[in-house]
């Protein structure tokens, strides 16, 4: 091997090792940032706004949106009317055979902690659908004695920001949001959240 060529050996082993020696260094400072911001995170949340499977959850309560909806029975239901009350607010649609055993655990819900300030509306957001869509569809999913409307003009699933049917939002007694749930709910999840809106 010539001296020129061992030369330029030498240099690409000696370039190879200080890039190795940066990997390292770099590694640990990524890592460090990473157990940071964890830290931070977990810091910044409220009591009971961990998050589970498909749960949004904001570590500052934010005000819900006021809306005013007809129900099947004809009467009023609006927000802000129901202000010194725990309110579960789900998104549904008649299609929707996965918000079946959701519509189970709302009814008993609904039983447990009615007598404590707990309502509950179901909303239908296929707009067009008319009351009797919506009427079979309760008797389908054998749905409590609550509140269902159906969301004219997406009115109100345009104000919480829905994107999926079988949707759930709890809002405490001063109208604020402590959990968004988007598809189903494990075990106590649902009631953890009422539980938390209740206080």
């Amino acid at each position: 091997m010539s001296s020129t060529n061992k030369k330029v050996g030498a240099q690409r082993a000696t370039a190879g090792w200080r890039g190795a020696g940066l990997i390292l260094p770099v590694a640990m400072l990524v890592l460090a940032a990473a157990v940071v911001g964890a830290l931070l995170l977990s810091n910044g949340r409220q009591p009971g706004s961990a998050q589970g499977p498909g749960q949004t959850a904001s570590s500052s309560r934010q005000l819900a949106p006021d809306f005013s909806v007809t129900t099947l029975d004809g009467s009023t239901f609006s927000l802000s009317g129901h202000r010194g009350k725990a309110v579960v607010l789900m998104f549904t649609a008649p299609w929707c055979y996965s918000c079946i055993p959701e519509i189970a655990k709302l009814n008993q819900l609904y039983d447990k902690y009615h007598g404590q300030g707990l309502e509950v509306l179901v909303l239908d957001v296929k707009s067009d659908d008319g009351r009797g869509d919506l009427l079979r569809f309760k008797q389908q999913a054998n749905g409590g004695d609550y509140g269902w409307a159906v969301d004219r003009d997406y009115k109100v699933t345009t104000a919480y920001g829905v994107q999926v049917a079988d949707t759930k939002v709890i809002i405490d007694r001063q109208g604020r949001v402590v959990a968004r749930f988007e598809g189903g709910t494990s075990p106590g999840e649902l009631e953890a959240a009422v539980q938390e809106a209740l206080r």
